[in-house]
């Protein structure tokens, strides 16, 4: 499912742009969250993953496409590897709160929940931050970016 998600990604960003889709490509996560949280029948896990692939498929293509929409070309370089160290500390810090949950005694369901709703979270500040005038890359006049 990640192949599919990136390649079913590549077009829409062709044509929407990946700026206006960054902030939807949490949604099929989610709903794999969402679904792993409301039962505990084995085969959902399949669900879940099939999902998760989606999304992670998107966000490969994704975030190729979207550096170059919102960074200088003299400055791609630059970030891509902030990206990517962002990208490593977030990565790093999961372990570590999933792991203070478990020692809290937090039930998975409540886990579950706490990751949609901070994805939830994520998703909205992301579609705020795409409206019009919120961002203007370097280089663009503010009535063109709208």
């Amino acid at each position: 499912t990640s192949v599919l998600g990136a390649f079913g990604s590549g077009p829409l960003i062709d044509k929407h742009s990946a700026r206006r889709l960054f902030p939807w490509h949490l949604i099929p996560m989610m709903a794999g969250i969402a679904v792993l949280a409301m039962t505990h029948q084995p085969y959902v896990i399949l669900i879940y993953m099939g999902l998760v692939g989606i999304t992670v498929g998107f966000a490969t293509t994704l975030r190729t496409a979207i550096i170059p929409e919102l960074v200088p070309l003299d400055e791609i370089g630059a970030a891509r590897s902030t990206l990517t160290a962002v990208m490593v500390l977030a990565s790093a810090m999961g372990p570590a709160m999933y792991g203070w949950m478990f020692a809290a005694d937090i039930r998975i369901e409540m886990m579950l929940i706490i990751t949609l709703i901070v994805m939830a979270v994520i998703t909205v500040m992301s579609w705020v931050s795409e409206r019009p005038g919120f961002y203007v890359p370097p280089g663009v006049s503010p009535q063109d970016a709208q």
